[in-house]
């Protein structure tokens, strides 16, 4: 396989082909970033290449916030992610065996090295070391330059940034897809009137949209986002945020995923935009019954107005959670609530949070410390003793990702009309009481990620003062500081820990037409 067969390169004036089409490479360049390269395998590469077509844009990335994700990635790995490197690799050395996906990162390891480990029982394995030993040296550093730092997957998709390329062809993108598709036939020279220099923010899922019938010629409704057929995925089918630069291909252009940041929103607002946006659009699948007419139920979104809720967790995004609901935003109206009672593991976390959250809320948020080891039974106990046997939650938000979080979520709540949102992210089978549900009238939200209306709506709550958002980011990093120790960045637990990735480092030099 030559290099042009395998894109390891581009040169301004090819022609490149994605997706069935093809365009005019318009710019190639060389730039930093932190790169994936399987379960616990991430590395600073200093020359990662980066390309524009006539049909994309270039965003210059000034700070990208890490996501739990991300830490799942580099703890656990990511199917989807290794098996695209995988079939890649596969396609190197036109290898059609199995792979060992645990042994991605000693993949990595012999094409940026070149010394093979003969201990190691792995067919494909062998047969990369054999494919390299072939090759003339000249060969075997090509693919060291070339094919290795393009190789692996650029994550972090709660970025923002400024416009720094606009490719010639992007102003004629008119054809509308995804959540654009509902609500216009053209999409607006306004919108692709993109410029050098403003800031934005990335919606990361071009998800298709399904509109029903009937709000078809109402102004300003958009469908609702499916799950299972992303037209594009940042960080997944597209390289993301952990690098100088990001490629925006048309995809996120026609789907409207690129969101304009208003005067006065700070970077680290922007920046946290898309998992708050996450969180509201959460609270915003689920309702209280505050009444009844002649209609039937009087419903309002998000917690129940004027009652108690509970959250567990007691990161940045439970915070975040608590300055949410403990606000009310008339345009939203997703928050409300009188008390937020927080479920923190550590008495340091506690008093982090009273420094957040204690000057401006006051007594309206308390701090329950709690052993997750401990039963379930043991939990609710407490909780009776500390705030009295006939004490209820009207809301639950779940911010900790497990399956303890959800399954204590059902036994906290009692009473009429409580509801459960469950905000984080978390797989495996649960043991609940099904009572809970059809006698208490009571409810379960989720969220499927985030959407761009949820960005909108986040960004508007910001520019009104409903919300504010800079403090609960965390600790600022280069790639100079995880040059050495890539994983200080996964394990602080500090807040929203933070990349920035133009910090320290020289600007991308571009080659154009």
């Amino acid at each position: 396989m030559d290099e042009e067969q395998a894109n390891w390169t581009h040169r301004p004036g090819d022609f490149y082909r994605e997706k069935g089409r093809k365009a005019r490479v318009e710019g190639v360049g060389s730039m930093h970033a932190f790169v994936y390269y399987g379960r616990g395998d991430f590395r600073v590469v200093q020359n990662r290449p980066i390309f524009y077509t006539s049909n994309d844009l270039i965003v210059k990335n000034i700070m990208v916030h890490r996501c739990g994700t991300e830490v799942k990635y580099y703890q656990q790995g990511y199917p989807p992610i290794d098996d695209i490197l995988l079939s890649q690799l596969g396609c190197l050395i036109e290898f059609k065996g199995d792979f060992e996906s645990s042994n991605l990162g000693k993949y990595a390891n012999l094409l940026e090295m070149g010394e093979s480990d003969p201990n190691l029982k792995d067919e494909f394995y062998r047969r990369l070391a054999e494919y390299l030993d072939s090759l003339p040296e000249s060969q075997r550093n090509s693919i060291r330059e070339n094919f290795f730092p393009a190789w692996g997957r650029v994550v972090g998709h709660e970025v923002v940034g400024v416009i720094e390329k606009v490719g010639s062809n992007v102003r004629n993108l008119t054809k509308p897809l995804g959540y654009l598709s509902t609500q216009l036939k053209r999409i607006p020279r306004d919108y692709l009137d993109f410029r050098e220099g403003e800031k934005v923010i990335l919606q990361p899922r071009c998800a298709r949209y399904k509109l029903v019938r009937c709000h078809r010629r109402r102004r300003g409704v958009v469908g609702v986002q499916l799950l299972g057929s992303n037209i594009e995925d940042v960080s997944r089918s597209l390289d993301g945020g952990y690098a100088q630069c990001i490629r925006v291909t048309p995809e996120l252009i026609q789907t409207g995923c690129i969101i304009r940041v208003p005067d006065g929103v700070s970077d680290a607002e922007a920046a946290l935009v898309e998992p708050t946006a996450c969180l509201v659009d959460c609270l915003d699948l689920a309702t209280h019954p505050e009444g009844q007419d002649e209609k039937g139920n009087i419903m309002k979104k998000g917690v129940s107005r004027d009652g108690v809720t509970a959250i567990l967790g007691s990161g940045a995004m439970a915070f975040i959670a608590a300055e949410v609901v403990l606000t009310f935003d008339e345009k939203m109206q997703v928050g409300g609530a009188s008390q937020v009672i927080m479920f923190a593991r550590s008495q340091e976390k506690a008093d982090l949070g009273n420094s957040l959250l204690g000057s401006k809320f006051r007594d309206r948020v308390k701090f329950f410390i709690y052993d997750s080891s401990r039963s379930q039974g043991e939990i609710t106990e407490e909780l009776r003793r500390e705030y009295g046997a006939s004490f209820i939650f009207d809301d639950v938000i779940i911010a900790a990702g497990d399956v303890r979080a959800v399954e204590l979520a059902h036994r906290i709540v009692s009473g009429t009309g409580w509801r459960i949102h469950a905000f984080a992210g978390t797989r495996g089978n649960v043991t609940v009481e099904s009572g809970v549900w059809h006698y208490s009238n009571a409810g379960t939200s989720g969220t499927s990620g985030c959407n761009t209306k949820a960005m909108e709506n986040v960004l508007g709550m910001i520019e009104r003062g409903t919300i504010e958002l800079s403090r609960f980011s965390g600790n600022r990093y280069t790639f100079k500081d995880l040059q050495g120790d890539p994983s200080r960045f996964f394990t602080d637990n500090y807040l929203r820990p933070a990349l920035l990735p133009n910090e320290g480092v020289p600007e991308v030099e571009w080659h154009e037409t």
